[in-house]
């Protein structure tokens, strides 16, 4: 728990197309559980798992909708049309039976850190499941809900078969009620360690992949982005708070979008080689050079954007990292 986790921000989407709720409560939204305000119009990059969790919680009691966000998959146009993915995660496809569902758990894992899904047998059933208590968030309704969601469509699609959920594992008790009309009857297994949803093996083995690719070759989900590639994930994050709000992007409050204290924070960016500092200077530089290279905005106008209030601060951070100054640098490349 309060690690420097992430998970992919699209995976928020069907939650912005599906609420009624006003643009500008959602960014609020947003900015209380510590994301960037800009997610709540174009979701991109990497974002903080505990501010994530937050977040829906705090959509879950603002909408006063106890099922919404297990809805919300269904509810969002966009999302509904997807085959081939699930809340913008690659699916498997030209595979078939307990093999598609283990495939459709590693790409899971690809987008996510903190937090784990598995794929397990057990009986008659083939359990998906996720690690509980990954934050503060994670055993809460709000974020259970969403995750079975994400595992119900995720499992239908990469199976192309409308799978029917058989039992339930949470790690908490809920009333009946309390859960979705169509899984009130299910049984429930109690386990503080994880959640998820099963379905029959028998169903599963039976059930045809509804996308085949050419040839009959088999296409899993693509490589793992976070354990691949950590620090660059990192600074794709770095830069959602530096487009959303350039001014503010301190180490404290980037700490707390992760659940962290500021010098937990500081402590474990260490660990892995690294240091606010430098991931904001690499973040803005990146930047920088993509708005220099890519458009005809004025230096002033760049420097404002990355949180510089005096352009000549922005001039000097420019040629210390390299070598030239920004008007020198679009000279360069034409």
């Amino acid at each position: 728990m309060n690690r420097l986790d992430l998970v992919y921000a699209p995976a928020l989407s069907p939650v912005f197309g599906a609420t009624g709720l006003d643009s500008g409560i959602l960014e609020r939204l947003a900015e209380r559980a510590g994301l960037p305000g800009s997610i709540a119009e174009a979701p991109k990059g990497f974002v903080p798992l505990y501010a994530t969790e937050f977040f829906l919680e705090l959509v879950l009691r603002e909408t006063g909708e106890g099922n919404f966000l297990f809805q919300s998959l269904a509810l969002d146009p966009a999302e509904r049309s997807q085959t081939q993915s699930v809340v913008g995660v690659p699916l498997p496809s030209g595979i078939t039976g307990t093999e598609a569902l283990s495939a459709m758990v590693q790409s899971f894992n690809g987008f996510i850190s903190g937090a784990r899904y598995s794929c397990v047998i057990k009986g008659k059933h083939v359990w998906v499941l996720r690690t509980a208590a990954a934050t503060e968030w994670s055993d809460f309704w709000s974020v259970l809900q969403y995750n079975l969601a994400i595992m119900l469509s995720g499992a239908r699609r990469s199976m192309g078969a409308a799978l029917l959920p058989v039992a339930l594992r949470l790690p908490l008790a809920l009333a009946a009620l309390d859960l979705p009309e169509d899984m009130r009857d299910l049984p429930v297994v109690l386990d503080r360690a994880h959640f998820g949803i099963a379905f029959d093996l028998g169903e599963v083995l039976c059930a045809d992949s509804g996308a085949h690719t050419p040839g009959g070759q088999d296409r899993s989900a693509a490589a793992n982005p976070i354990s691949d590639r950590f620090l660059e994930t990192l600074e794709l994050c770095m830069r959602e708070f530096v487009t959303s709000t350039p001014g503010d992007c301190s180490a404290r409050r980037v700490a707390a979008a992760f659940g962290l204290s500021e010098r937990s924070y500081r402590r474990k960016l260490a660990t892995i080689g690294t240091s606010h500092a430098s991931l904001l200077s690499n973040t803005r530089l990146d930047m920088a050079r993509r708005m220099l290279a890519g458009r005809s905005a004025n230096i002033t106008a760049v420097a404002f954007e990355l949180g510089y209030a005096n352009p000549g601060d922005f001039t000097r951070f420019f040629k210390g990292r390299m070598g030239c100054t920004p008007q020198e640098y679009r000279r360069l490349r034409g």
